[in-house]
């Protein structure tokens, strides 16, 4: 974050950057009223005004900024491609499932369409 410090006692705009705990310091500040700014990309900018330094003063400004207002917009533009000239329907098995109970891997071959060397029964008893 970034925090500036003004006033008419100072002769330039000074600024500091915080640390990762938020800490900010402004050494050797002349004696009168100033103001400070507190600004960071993604949140409101805060001012505070009428920080009174007097000799041997030490000013703690603690502040709490707000998130701005975050507008997005996404555009997606394509057309989906479907090649219907190729469709194939396809069924893969494991070896689990190839070598599984001779009454399940019947009726798993007879829901792919296939008896692959296994003849099946109307009572669903493999030969």
């Amino acid at each position: 974050m970034t925090v500036t410090l003004s006033g008419p006692s100072l002769m330039t705009v000074r600024t500091a950057l915080t640390d990762e705990a938020g800490a900010y310091r402004f050494s050797a500040v002349p004696l009168g009223d100033h103001s400070s700014r507190f600004t960071f990309p993604v949140l409101e900018p805060l001012s505070v005004r009428g920080i009174h330094v007097g000799l041997g003063f030490t000013a703690t400004v603690s502040v709490e900024l707000s998130p701005t207002a975050i507008e997005e917009s996404v555009t997606v533009r394509g057309a989906a491609v479907v090649d219907v000239s190729s469709t194939v329907v396809t069924t893969h098995f494991d070896a689990a499932t190839r070598f599984a109970r001779p009454a399940r891997r019947a009726r798993l071959l007879r829901a792919r369409g296939e008896h692959a060397g296994c003849g099946v029964f109307e009572d669903g008893r493999g030969r």
